[in-house]
């Protein structure tokens, strides 16, 4: 994470991967941002944010949410236990939650050393393709 005092809304805007303040703001993420004053962002909040928009992104390229889950759903997206590294841009990728039998019995393997590769996404480079163990 990098050292900012705050972040401006352009870059608010950037890196939660948004195309407008109207966006933002329609989706009543702007509540979720703590404010230093007029157009200046806690960089925490911004991060913790983007990691849920980036979580919500990677589920969406694996099939586990629909295209149009809300932005503003996002924010229940809190079970990290999937988050990976990505291996192409290094951002945070997250395994594919399994969803039905068997695919709980592959990530069981997985995890177990059973297998050596699994399903992912990321959420910053839209990377999608398998972990290798």
């Amino acid at each position: 994470m990098d050292t900012k005092e705050f972040y401006t809304l352009p870059e608010v805007l950037k890196y939660l991967g948004l195309s407008s303040p109207w966006q933002l703001y329609r989706s009543g993420l702007i509540h979720e941002l703590r404010r230093f004053g007029r157009n200046r962002y806690d960089p925490v909040s911004v991060h913790e944010l983007g990691a849920l928009l980036a979580r919500r992104r990677a589920w969406i390229v694996c099939g586990r949410l629909p295209k149009n889950f809300p932005l503003r759903r996002a924010i229940e997206l809190t079970d990290d236990s999937y988050d990976i590294e990505c291996p192409h841009c290094g951002g945070q990728a997250s395994l594919c939650p399994p969803s039905t039998d068997a695919e709980i019995h592959r990530y069981t393997d997985f995890l177990l050393g059973k297998t050596d590769s699994y399903p992912a996404a990321c959420g910053w480079c839209g990377w999608k393709g398998e972990i290798h163990s």
